[in-house]
């Protein structure tokens, strides 16, 4: 429509069409300027917003040791610094959408004033008549409400633009794990793992972890790795499961590069059980039967004994149906470890890596 009418005009007077046509790329040049601060300020609303979403989770999580350091009005006003910030960068985009649809308006209004003003001269002085004016402006009319609408959709694309900025960043990004891999047959994996001249250090991080490090363990060995604290002893469990690849150096298992194994097949011999014992929201069996979707109630009740889970699950009223909460918060930490003991014992894991399991 906004074609057609600017078509029109151009048809009924070239030289109104060219005064009315010149002061829009002025509002339009502002109102570029002004969808780029936008999408700027939308993507820092965004990003405080998330911030403020992960610290009251963060607090929500640890809410015993907020209260029990008595922390409550100290993490209130470090969220609230966060909500208000996210309050004024929201106020800062609201002003500048406003601004960029009042600048389409003003240009319009001056454009239709030019208009007046110069149609006017041309028919007193003869070179057009009133109806030709009175249709030109009804097209001039007709394009100000175009092109104030295509104002408001510029507006939202650019508001769209900086808050999707996040979500393309997370799909862009690429795995530190490499792809390219060769089946394997699980099944007639032993589970001898060995480390040849490793070296890593995490992408966010400088320092090198691991240097030069070897290691040979024989399936159905069992070793323990004793270092100080940030030693690299939990990231060697980390190398095992491939989340991370080494820089440098090889890690085999059975004389085969696990770089070039398929990692989900690699994660189904590997069972682990790691420091922090994360648990799911839902009840003991099913975060023991996380380790095996299949696992039979017999299967559950066996591992659990093993792993010394049946020992206090049998005095809960609910058994293994007994719900742990969120992280596990309804039960002790010794209960937590001792589930996810069973957790990955369930999967009869060819290599079982316990990361201070013990603790």
């Amino acid at each position: 429509m906004a074609m057609g009418s600017v078509g029109m005009m151009i048809y009924t007077s070239p030289q109104l069409a060219l005064v009315s046509l010149l002061v829009l790329p002025c509002g339009a040049i502002f109102a570029v300027s002004i969808g780029r601060f936008m999408k700027k300020k939308q993507s820092d609303v965004q990003d405080t917003l998330a911030l403020s979403i992960a610290k009251a989770e963060e607090v929500f999580s640890n809410i015993r040791l907020v209260r029990q350091y008595v922390r409550e009005d100290f993490e209130t006003c470090k969220y609230r610094e966060l909500v208000d910030l996210s309050r004024d960068q929201s106020i800062s985009v609201g002003i500048a959408n406003s601004l960029m649809g009042s600048s389409i308006h003003i240009a319009s209004n001056i454009s239709l004033a030019a208009v007046l003003g110069y149609g006017g001269h041309l028919v007193l002085s003869d070179h057009m008549t009133a109806g030709a004016l009175t249709s030109f402006l009804l097209y001039s009319i007709f394009t100000g409400f175009n092109f104030g609408g295509l104002g408001s959709v510029y507006a939202d694309l650019m508001r769209a633009d900086g808050a999707a900025k996040r979500i393309f960043e997370i799909i862009d990004n690429q795995s530190p794990v490499s792809e390219k891999y060769d089946d394997v047959d699980v099944a007639s994996i032993r589970g001898d793992v060995e480390f040849q001249n490793v070296s890593f250090s995490y992408p966010s991080r400088d320092l090198k972890i691991l240097n030069n490090m070897s290691l040979s363990v024989g399936a159905g060995q069992v070793v323990g790795v004793v270092g100080s604290s940030g030693s690299g002893k939990s990231t060697l469990g980390v190398l095992l499961t491939r989340l991370y690849d080494p820089q440098e150096g090889k890690i085999l298992v059975d004389g085969m590069d696990i770089s070039k194994m398929n990692p989900a097949c690699l994660r189904t011999i590997v069972g682990v059980v790691p420091q922090d014992a994360a648990l799911f929201s839902g009840t003991i069996e099913e975060n023991i039967r996380y380790g095996k979707i299949k696992a039979t109630e017999e299967e559950v009740v066996d591992i659990s004994k093993l792993a010394h889970v049946d020992d206090f699950v049998s005095r809960f009223p609910l058994g293994y149906k007994t719900l742990v909460g969120d992280r596990g918060v309804q039960i002790s930490g010794g209960q937590k470890q001792r589930i996810a003991i069973a957790r990955a014992l369930i999967k009869n894991p060819k290599i079982l890596l316990l990361d201070e399991a013990t603790s």
